[in-house]
């Protein structure tokens, strides 16, 4: 979780540019699933969120700020967008913040999982997962906004 934190910040340092940013992220991302697919997993698993377990368990803890900290971030990114004029401006920041996040991780694990599979029937991973973003990316634009990866 900390990684992927961290590569959020990196994209965020990257480019004022919250096109770019997306781009530095999928990059990020991709790799870290690569290198580490168990842990890359863990990033869709359910823990438990209530204070009662927190407490008990640090290592719940821990993994709660870290996604709390990955929210926020993400949130920033959306208002960012908003602000810069490329993402629509009815966009709620919170719930697209979610969303992009389950969809990136899941996009990403499922093409690592099932390359096979996609590189049989599909195409190549690479460009699943281009495919897979742009789709996303497309559904929050403002119309006239171009997005490619």
């Amino acid at each position: 979780m900390e990684r992927v934190k961290q590569a959020f910040e990196r994209a965020a340092l990257q480019s004022q540019n919250v096109l770019e940013q997306v781009r530095f992220l999928l990059y990020e991302l991709t790799a870290f699933c690569s290198d580490n697919p168990f842990a890359y997993k863990c990033l869709l698993e359910t823990i438990p969120v209530d204070e009662k377990s927190r407490i008990e368990n640090s290592w719940v803890e821990q993994i709660y700020q870290v996604g709390e900290a990955l929210m926020k971030l993400c949130v920033e990114f959306m208002e960012q967008g908003v602000a810069q004029g490329v993402f629509k401006e009815n966009l709620q920041a919170q719930p697209t913040a979610l969303i992009f996040q389950f969809h990136i991780f899941s996009v990403v694990l499922v093409a690592n999982n099932k390359k096979e599979y996609i590189e049989n029937t599909m195409m190549s991973k690479e460009k699943f997962v281009k495919y897979a973003m742009e789709q996303l990316m497309h559904s929050i634009l403002k119309d006239g906004v171009e997005f490619s990866l």
